[in-house]
């Protein structure tokens, strides 16, 4: 199965037996978020033209959703740093004045680093936390 989407809605290249033929091969869009309905659906072939109406259901789906992230990383952020879009493995807590990264370190136990932007501008803080995550080894 090779999965053509990163950290989120995927379409998947499957094949199922299916009565009279030996095999049919089908992409799966499936989309889960929490709170939400399921969806999932199948587009029929292999083809690139199959693959372009299973992007397309994709799409059309997600605007249907409400955005992924309960908490939006501020447009005025992502454009102080030149940003187009958030960074995944950052998550922003307003309550707090915190933007938290979760990882899990050599050893294989889960750790947070918070950096708070209660003392620095917000833009600062989220500079630092990409810059830590970065530097996480993989």
């Amino acid at each position: 199965m090779e999965a053509l989407g990163r950290l989120g809605p995927e379409i998947h290249r499957t094949r199922h037996p299916t009565p009279g033929q030996e095999r049919s091969a089908a992409h799966q869009i499936r989309i889960n978020r929490v709170g939400q309905p399921y969806f999932s659906r199948s587009v029929i072939g292999h083809s690139e033209e199959s693959l372009r109406e299973a992007t397309r259901v994709r799409d059309e789906a997600l605007r249907s959703t409400t955005a992924r992230r309960a908490n939006q990383i501020p447009p005025r952020v992502l454009r102080a740093l030149g940003l187009s879009s958030a960074v995944l493995g950052i998550t922003r807590l307003p309550s707090r004045s915190v933007y938290r990264v979760e990882y899990t370190d050599a050893a294989g136990r889960r750790r947070t680093r918070q950096f708070y932007f209660r003392a620095v501008p917000e833009e600062d803080a989220y500079a630092a936390a990409i810059i830590f995550l970065e530097s996480i080894p993989k």
